[in-house]
């Protein structure tokens, strides 16, 4: 439904579906990247955050920092990093949750 709303430049109306999406189905990755594709225009950077912090949150791996997908990154530059570097997100999640109190 996200898709077709898109196609038809709907994208108001794709992006309350997104925030349906990911409310009903919080763990599917493929929806919050939706955000950052082809819903990106409809999108602020304060929301980007929130999205990505969204999926730091449930544990969905991000292969870039929360800042990086506010930038143009051309297509296939995206190079796979699979160890912690400084700024990493999944490193603050992981420290995140190690210092909860519960």
């Amino acid at each position: 439904m996200i898709e077709l709303e898109v196609i038809d430049g709907n994208l108001t109306q794709a992006k309350n579906l997104f925030f349906l999406a990911v409310k009903e189905c919080p763990l599917v990755k493929e929806l919050y990247l939706l955000a950052f594709g082809p819903l990106r225009s409809v999108f602020g950077s304060r929301e980007l955050m929130k999205v990505a912090e969204g999926m730091v949150e449930r544990g969905l791996r991000l292969r870039k920092d929360v800042e990086e997908p506010m930038e143009i990154v051309p297509a296939g530059s995206c190079d796979r990093v699979d160890d912690y570097g400084e700024g990493d997100v999944e490193y603050d999640a992981e420290e995140l949750r190690r210092l909860r109190p519960y």
